[in-house]
């Protein structure tokens, strides 16, 4: 007998608190769910193992590296063919649409859910295509996490690894094709906020069209609070800070992320003061390199409950952003934060009222140094309680749960109809 499930969540990758974008996303949600004791939603995703590792290599080999034109060719050679046959966690690329492999079709079959949620382009096309031709009346729910147009990200993502040009805007022009399609095709989007949509009106001309008579629900994300082990002088210790204050930024070093804004802004407070260290946590990206100065200390991949221990301040310079999950772990410590006024940040700063948002570089610079002069102040505990309040986990699982609940009741509701 299939399990029955209200919801169930499908993610082709692999579920990991540590990350952003899906897979924290789930996970966070997945340990919310359990917190409030609801077993109305179950996670279908990637699970660890030996043998889905080179599935997986090759499901990104060629939906990214080889030219679209070529697919076909390839998708008949046995090689390919029985590398996602035979490992699961992944589904090869043909010429209409992502399929579905064998592995996570039988995994499907098992459940008997009311509604599905995908938590990516290709996720939902692989998922709307297979069950459609099962004949399924389901609504299919698509949440997508990227900080603009999916085509656009892994354009940006093909060029900074060195592939031609001419390659990465043929990616990029059937990439558009499908998310166009997963947009057109979802019974339901699903976005954590009404300013979280921006950087997709920012990035896909046609977006307002796509998600015309569409109905959009919204859910604020939220984020398991983080465990600050070391005190401010252990971590300050490890890390070697021996000014004052301290600056931290963790995130991927891109133009997206405003790595190179907080990289240039850093350059001149550096140059003017001794007081301060800027502490960076994320891998160096191929967009940019560091800063050469010895009171600018790039970390790599950190635990940042490590980093967030020493810092006096919190920087978040998006160009364009979603609902970054950092943003949420960094209030959930009680550092305040300095942010880009864009996409999520602002759903943050409404709600909480403790951030302080910037509007361009000279603007960020300016906040900078007011904090660290003393004229602007915020007090942890109000930060921890205001984390609580809006994006604890029981807060998220419990939103969440509410709005799930909204979809099936209303199912055959009103277009363009928000949750």
């Amino acid at each position: 007998m299939n399990k029955k499930v209200e919801n169930l969540i499908f993610y082709s990758g692999e579920v990991d608190i540590r990350k952003g974008g899906p897979a924290g996303y789930i996970a966070n949600l997945r340990e919310g769910l359990k917190s409030i004791s609801d077993t109305s939603t179950e996670v279908l995703c990637s699970v660890k193992s030996r043998k889905e590792k080179p599935a997986k290599f090759f499901a990104h080999f060629l939906t990214f590296w080889i030219p679209v034109k070529k697919i076909r060719k390839l998708w008949r050679e046995k090689i390919f063919r029985y590398l996602f046959v035979s490992m699961g966690g992944a589904y090869p690329v043909t010429e209409e649409y992502p399929v579905l492999c064998p592995a996570f079709c039988r995994q499907l079959d098992t459940f008997d859910f009311k509604t599905i949620t995908c938590h990516c382009v290709l996720d939902f096309l692989a998922v709307y295509n297979y069950l459609k031709k099962r004949g399924s009346k389901t609504q299919i729910c698509l949440m997508s996490h990227t900080p603009e147009a999916p085509s656009s990200e892994v354009f940006n993502h093909l060029i900074a690894c060195g592939v031609e040009r001419k390659s990465a805007e043929e990616t990029r022009k059937r990439w558009k094709q499908w998310e166009r399609e997963a947009l057109k095709k979802a019974d339901v989007l699903i976005f954590p906020s009404a300013e979280a949509m921006e950087p997709y009106y920012q990035t896909m001309p046609d977006f307002a069209d796509c998600i015309e008579n569409k109905r959009i629900c919204f859910v604020a994300t939220g984020a398991k609070a983080l465990n600050i082990a070391l005190s401010r002088d252990d971590a300050r210790k490890k890390w070697g800070v021996e000014t004052p204050k301290t600056i931290c930024y963790l995130g991927r070093h891109n133009s997206v992320k405003g790595y190179d804004i907080l990289r240039d802004c850093a350059a001149d407070i550096l140059a003017q003061r001794d007081d301060v260290t800027f502490l960076i946590g994320g891998k160096q990206g191929y967009e940019f390199s560091p800063l050469e100065h010895k009171r600018w200390k790039e970390l790599g991949w950190v635990n940042p409950a490590d980093v967030l221990a020493a810092a006096d301040v919190f920087v978040l310079p998006n160009r364009r952003t979603y609902f970054d999950l950092v943003l949420l772990e960094v209030l959930s410590a009680g550092v305040p934060v300095i942010a880009s006024d864009t996409g999520g940040n602002k759903t943050v700063s409404k709600l909480t009222g403790k951030i302080m948002l910037f509007e361009d570089a000279a603007d960020l610079k300016s906040r900078i140094e007011a904090f660290l002069d003393g004229q602007i102040h915020f007090d942890q505990k109000e930060i921890i309680d205001a984390y609580q309040k809006h994006f604890s986990l029981p807060v998220f699982a419990a939103g969440y749960k509410a709005m799930i609940q909204d979809i099936i009741e209303n199912a055959s509701g009103e277009e363009n109809a928000a949750c």
